[in-house]
């Protein structure tokens, strides 16, 4: 069933309906390709999340949400919360947090807690990738056909200064925002990677926490994708 929330019933067939708890088991048991934390499932590779998610088409867009190098689980777990009740079907960590999964539980685990999933029943799909083959799961995106964007104030020489976010068409029925952590941002080679260049405009200096600009993203891609379902309709 597809559904749209906020817009009249006619819009329905735009946007899809949030995902069904799996039956899983909590604490790690082997389902498939994918790991079961409560709720939520890791799985090993990106295509293996991006088959699970499946193809993504005007009438049933798809998102993903890159994290790169993102160290610290409060803040992938804030982000892995905003991601779910902002529409996006999947998160990709690389390198950061997600490289330490020996302990248990591990950073990765216990920021899925943090993420507030099992408490609510959030079926969230995560995946993860090590720093050196970054660029490479952001081309693997864009061949299953998400739209690379890299979120960032300075391309540095990479292309023209980014556009502010709400200035760039995000109605592509695919899209991958990749997000670098707040000291180093994203690196040349996995912006090289990216189609296009946006920012988030701010008042003051420094930088937002990460989950914030996951927010404000994700929203203003949800923002604009319910405007084009307007307009479609009155067509």
């Amino acid at each position: 069933m597809l559904r749209c929330h906020g817009v009249p019933g006619a819009l329905t067939a735009c946007f899809p309906a949030p995902l069904q708890p799996a039956a899983v088991t909590n604490g790690g048991c082997r389902r498939g390709a994918s790991t079961s934390v409560g709720p939520a499932r890791i799985f090993d590779t990106p295509e293996e999340l991006l088959a699970d998610i499946g193809e993504p088409c005007r009438d049933n867009p798809q998102t993903l949400v890159f994290l790169h190098g993102v160290r610290f689980a409060p803040n992938v777990g804030a982000s892995l919360r905003a991601s779910h009740l902002l529409g996006a079907q999947g998160c990709l960590l690389a390198g950061g947090l997600a490289e330490s999964r020996q302990r248990r539980p591990s950073p990765l685990e216990e920021a899925i807690r943090i993420s507030m999933a099992a408490r609510h029943g959030w079926p969230l799909r995560v995946s993860s990738c090590a720093l050196p083959d970054s660029a490479g799961a952001v081309k693997v995106c864009a061949e299953h056909g998400y739209l690379p964007v890299c979120v960032e104030n300075d391309t540095a020489g990479l292309a023209n200064p980014p556009l502010p976010a709400e200035d760039l068409d995000l109605t592509v029925p695919g899209m991958a925002f990749v997000f670098g952590a707040e000291d180093t941002g994203v690196p040349f080679e996995v912006a090289e990677a990216c189609a296009q260049f946006i920012s988030i405009p701010c008042r003051g200096k420094g930088s937002l926490n990460i989950s914030h600009a996951v927010a404000l993203v994700l929203y203003e891609r949800g923002r604009q994708l319910r405007a084009d379902a307007r307009t479609r309709l009155l067509e």
